[in-house]
């Protein structure tokens, strides 16, 4: 008969920390483990850490759900909203011009800017996003949540009230990137737009330029043939004037040559 070997079964061996009672970290939990001299009854670090994994599913819902209820509420204002502040940008580039291709321009210059400021708070938003978890909150898991606490925890960072501020500057910093994101690209539809206005301007500006140039040169030469006529009609009287004078002057000399001529046949008469 074959003697069955006895199995021992030694208590299992904890890396950074000892074993704990169920009282402490919460069921299933198989994360990181804290130091050793932490896990104690009442600990505070495992009492912040205990509500933190166990609020795990209503704080990212409810986070998620407030930052996309703005997001949502400013993505639908986003073009009033990008109006005024365009409106307020081009108070910032001088005196309001008064041509239209001046306008076009002036309004094109202003949204370039205003894209430059939007890209750079982009930036500062998305480090505030990437902030908690280490890359955007958005599609985060129970066990992304969880580790990313605990990295919390080990920077010394426990409280409640501010891990939940940090998770909350998160998300809506996440939603502020897609939101810069949906601004810039409605202002660089309207640069588009503007960009096409303002080539159908220019064109429009030449051609009217040009239209200005012969109306003026067909007035000048107009005008140069009206006073030529004039010139040339004034001369024209004037040398008729001159001839009729002449004439009138040559019938008075005829005239009195006749009368003189016969005054002095008659006065011969008399004489014989």
């Amino acid at each position: 008969m074959t003697r069955k070997r006895r199995q021992v079964e030694l208590p299992p061996t904890y890396v950074g920390g000892t074993p704990i009672g169920s009282n402490l970290l919460p069921p299933g939990y198989s994360g990181p483990l804290f130091p050793a001299d932490q896990y104690h009854p009442g600990s505070t670090i495992i009492e912040h850490f205990r509500y933190v994994i166990n609020s795990e599913p209503r704080i990212l819902e409810t986070v998620n759900g407030h930052a996309s209820a703005a997001f949502t509420q400013a993505l639908g204002h986003a073009a009033q909203t990008l109006e005024q502040e365009v409106a307020v940008v081009k108070q910032t580039l001088g005196p309001p011009p008064t041509s239209t291709v001046s306008m076009l321009a002036h309004g094109i210059a202003a949204r370039n800017l205003l894209i430059a400021r939007k890209v750079e708070d982009r930036h500062v938003q998305s480090e505030v996003a990437d902030r908690y978890f280490g890359s955007t909150p958005l599609g985060k898991t129970r066990k992304d949540y969880i580790d990313a606490t605990y990295r919390w925890f080990e920077k010394g960072v426990v409280r409640k009230d501010v891990l939940r501020t940090l998770i909350q500057e998160s998300f809506s910093a996440a939603y502020q990137t897609q939101l810069r994101d949906a601004e810039i690209q409605m202002l660089q539809g309207q640069i588009g737009a503007l960009q096409q206005a303002l080539a159908q301007a220019e064109a429009q500006a030449l051609a009217d330029a040009q239209a200005q140039r012969i109306a003026e040169a067909q007035a000048r030469a107009h005008a140069e043939a009206q006073a030529r006529a004039e010139a040339e009609a004034r001369a024209r009287a004037e040398a008729q004037a001159q001839a009729r004078a002449q004439e009138q002057a040559l019938k008075q000399a005829q005239a009195l040559a006749k009368a003189k001529a016969e005054a002095e046949a008659t006065a011969r008469e008399a004489a014989a």
